[in-house]
């Protein structure tokens, strides 16, 4: 798309310089050679002050000086009385005062150019096809749907489809092929076949459901392809399914063929339906098998300006400036119907020339028209730029002087508009060049300077704030809600500035809310010609402290300026800590601060340390106290103190511990000192006659704790071995892959071990051992008896088999298919129910000292084969039967 600047409203904050910049100029020559300087160099820029966030709206009431007086005009945007007394001093930076005074003003926006037609295709709505009748030439299609009605001496009435073959098929009188027929066609044709049949009977035949078409569409189209459109549907229909016309495509030749045939291709022009309502190319009809082809747009042209439509045309190979004209609307009453502007690439450069637009003017692909304004120039008006309510034209005569202008615009001046200076702009026809001449508004009224005006003289108005900056007074610190600039008013004072300033109660850091409050100090940094002046005064005292501008005041928070008193106080608080104190704090408040005391505080008796500095050393001493007494009395809290309130004697908290399985009273217990195993085993009740006493499970944090300390002190043991084996060389004799099998087998242990957890398990015999202390946390578990022997680890077939009275662990070994060849049979255990583990010691000829009894398990270890890291073997081996005995040990009571 092209985008094509229609106007420009001049901003009169091109002059960007200062009174006293201006009467540094003695002649209106001068100062126009300063503002030709100006313009053609990089010192222009537009007027902008740093903008600091101010939501307050100021109404401050600016008088112009002398004979000026603003009438009610002024007064654009009304607040009611009670905003304005509360935001009257809020200081407005001086981009919000010129965006204020442009919001007033009309202007014309930016045209974006775009091509004829491109928003036709933006409306998607299409025709309701249930509405519309059958047209006599549609072509029959295969699962249309046929409604035939008989009435009269016979009665009928039927829906019927044509079928895959394209027949309509009817009983007792036959088929009829249809397809591809026309509707007029097979309606008659049915009529009078059905009429013959049922003597004095009328048919009355229509089409109540018809069948999708198939179309292609190619070409210069958003969306190209292979449609299914409902039937009936048009060329127009379809170009909009597609998203309409790309930007190169053609709307004046889009050709038809039917059934894809070229020879048949008809054009379609759509400006006729855009410019002239002529519907019967773009409404015209398509069939199944149709193809629309869309060609490109051959010679495109731009019209921008004084037309009734500006945009982007398509012209034909034979149509030129005239037709282009009549496409746009023709040249609006403000244009030159004479002349315009051609843009034009000619040898791949843009060529820029006038024509006559009477002519017929032969266009080319790409060409861009501009159709200017009538010539203001020429015409009786002179204009007012600026800080005025209307900007624009105003009428003229010979001997027009401007004092009898500016009479006549003071009630159109907006406010705050700077009396002292303005320029006149004036086209000097001899020179053809510009004049800037400057003058006062205020002397013009008091009739001490004048000036006969000329047609086409322009008028600038300034805004105060477009030449200096406004006068304010800055406010920060942490207490203000909103730090920035305040309007400065004459005779300002402290105390007005403090009243229209919105200060916090609290603050939030760290994720904490902290309770701030306005200290009376207040600093006041004032800029001197030479240096900067800082006071520091009392917000009490020096209220009518009278303000100057650009003041810079900070406002402190109590804290910032005075240190807090504090306090400690520690023990049976819900919430110990450090706090702020004051000389009313007693030993309730501070308590209430520490948000009450714990049900177990000690009333009898709490403790004060107190401290002082005497003699430039800092003593202490210590204060023993009724806690009760002295919240009676309101005991008085002094800085620094430190308070301690202590528990109960023999207060404990709530020690608990567990028992489950085969007793009669499962669960969780609370436990006094002194508590033993028997006293939980009778408090639930004793054991059932199930219970079995082999597998007991006794587990306690302590045992726990301990063995993850182990196991970590192992873990650190296997890495520093496998550090060991890598800096090692081959030793000889060492078998080829040997130090690679134990690093496997390290790194494959410690990743078991880090996801091992510990299980604090106390080997006890339950029948004997019950009258050791209980702690908190422990847990007695008591299984059913276990009528199996299990046998695990390196055997043909690890398994569990029935206890059968026999107590030879070779028993069980052959009945699990005997050791395979990793077997370790120097190291085979039997891990008993209740935890304990005893090796299998081998004989010569038998094994001996091992009988296995119901509920054990039989483990056999995988044999770690080395020559030269038997140590380091060994050490494998070791924590491997530890974790083993571990884990099988609760497998064995059914816990794992």
């Amino acid at each position: 798309m092209k985008k094509i600047l229609l106007f420009t409203i001049f901003t009169v904050s091109l002059f960007s310089f200062t009174i006293d910049e201006i009467s540094a100029y003695g002649s209106p020559e001068e100062l126009q050679e300063k503002l030709a300087s100006m313009k053609n160099s990089d010192e222009v820029e537009k007027f902008e002050k740093q903008e600091i966030e101010n939501k307050i709206v100021s109404e401050e009431t600016v008088s112009l000086e002398k004979n000026i007086t603003l009438s009610e005009e002024n007064k654009i945007e009304t607040k009611n009385s009670s905003s304005m007394k509360n935001f009257v001093f809020k200081y407005k930076n001086d981009n919000e005062v010129v965006r204020e005074r442009d919001e007033k003003q009309i202007k014309q926006k930016d045209e974006e150019l775009k091509r004829f037609g491109d928003s036709f295709f933006a409306n998607q709505n299409s025709a309701n096809l249930d509405t519309i009748p059958i047209p006599d030439h549609y072509r029959i299609n295969k699962n249309d749907v046929f409604s035939i009605w008989v009435y009269g001496a016979k009665s009928l009435n039927l829906e019927l489809k044509v079928d895959r073959n394209g027949n309509l098929n009817l009983d007792g009188i036959g088929a009829f092929y249809v397809k591809n027929m026309r509707f007029d066609e097979v309606k008659n044709n049915l009529k009078n076949k059905l009429e013959k049949t049922y003597k004095n009977s009328k048919a009355s035949i229509n089409i109540v459901q018809t069948t999708p078409i198939q179309i292609t569409v190619a070409g210069e189209v958003q969306n190209g392809g292979i449609y299914n459109i409902p039937a009936f549907s048009s060329i127009k229909d379809a170009l909009v399914i597609v998203g309409g016309i790309s930007e190169n495509g053609s709307l004046r030749n889009i050709k038809l063929l039917p059934n894809g045939n070229k020879k048949m291709a008809r054009s379609f022009d759509f400006y006729k339906l855009m410019l002239d309502g002529d519907k019967l190319d773009a409404e015209y009809p398509l069939q199944n098998g149709d193809v629309i082809l869309v060609g490109k747009s051959e010679k495109s042209i731009s019209i921008v300006g004084e037309v009734q439509k500006s945009g982007i045309f398509e012209l034909q190979k034979d149509e030129n400036l005239q037709k282009l004209l009549s496409l746009c609307g023709g040249i609006s009453p403000t244009g030159n119907d004479k002349i315009a502007k051609l843009s034009r690439l000619e040898n791949n450069k843009r060529v820029v020339k006038e024509i006559d637009l009477n002519e017929n003017l032969r266009l080319q692909n790409g060409d861009l028209i501009t159709v200017f304004p009538i010539n203001l120039n020429q015409s009786e008006t002179i204009y007012i730029y600026g800080n005025v309510l209307r900007n624009g034209e105003r009428g003229f005569y010979n001997g027009l002087q401007l004092s009898q202008v500016l009479q006549s615009e003071k009630n159109n001046f907006l406010k705050n508009t700077e009396v002292n200076f303005a320029i006149l702009k004036r086209h000097n026809r001899e020179s053809f060049s510009d004049e800037m001449i400057p003058f006062s508004i205020s002397e013009v009224l008091e009739n001490s300077f004048d000036l006969e005006l000329q047609h086409g003289d322009e008028i600038y108005i300034f805004n105060k704030a477009e030449l200096k900056e406004s006068p304010y007074i800055y406010v920060s610190g942490k207490v203000v809600s909103e730090s920035g600039r305040f309007q400065f008013f004459k005779n300002m004072k402290l105390g007005d500035l403090k009243k229209f300033i919105k200060f916090k109660s609290e603050i939030f850091q760290d994720g904490k809310r902290t309770r701030i409050s306005l200290s009376n100090e207040v600093k006041v940094s004032r800029n001197l010609r030479e240096n900067v002046e800082i006071l520091f005064l009392d917000i009490q005292e020096d209220t009518n402290f009278e303000l100057q501008p650009f003041d810079e005041i900070v406002f402190f928070d109590k804290l910032e300026r005075e240190k807090p008193k504090t306090a400690s106080i520690f023990g049976q608080v819900l919430n110990s800590g450090t706090f702020q104190i004051d000389e009313n704090t007693d030993i309730n408040k501070l308590i209430k601060m520490a948000k009450g005391l714990k049900q177990e505080a000690y009333f009898e008796k709490f403790e004060v340390v107190r401290y002082w500095v005497e003699d430039g050393e800092r003593k202490y001493k210590v204060i023993e106290k009724s806690l009760s007494e002295a919240m009676e009395e309101n005991f008085q809290i002094q800085e620094y103190d430190e308070v301690s309130i202590f528990r109960i004697p023999n207060w404990l908290d709530k020690e608990t511990v567990k028992i489950s399985g085969e007793v009669r009273f499962p669960g969780e217990y609370v436990i006094n000192k002194g508590d033993t195993l028997q006293t939980l085993i009778d408090r639930a009740g004793g054991f059932l006659p199930t219970a079995f006493f082999r597998g007991a499970v006794f587990t306690r944090n302590s045992i726990k704790n301990l063995q993850k300390k182990q196991l970590e002190s192992s873990v650190r043991k296997l890495k520093n071995d496998s550090l060991y084996l890598l800096s090692q060389p081959k030793s000889v004799g060492e078998s080829e892959g040997e130090k690679l099998g134990i690093l496997k087998v390290i790194d494959s242990l410690v990743a078991e071990m880090r996801d091992f957890e510990p299980n604090g398990r106390v080997s006890i015999d339950i029948e004997n051992e019950r009258n050791f202390l209980l702690e908190n946390g422990d847990s007695l578990h008591i299984p059913t008896k276990i009528e199996t022997v299990s046998v695990i680890g390196e055997v043909l077939n690890p398994n569990t088999f029935f206890f059968e009275n026999q107590t030879e662990i070779e028993y069980y070994l052959d009945k699990s298919g005997g050791l395979n060849h990793k077997a370790d049979i120097d190291n085979i255990y039997i891990v008993h129910p209740n935890g304990e583990a005893q090796k299998y010691e081998t004989g010569f000829l038998f094994g001996f000292g091992s009988e296995v009894e119901t509920g054990d398990i039989i483990v056999v270890p995988l044999k770690i084969e080395t020559s030269s890291y038997t140590n380091i073997a060994k050490d494998v081996t070791q924590i491997l039967y530890q974790l083993a005995i571990t884990a099988v040990s609760l497998k064995t009571v059914g816990i794992f």
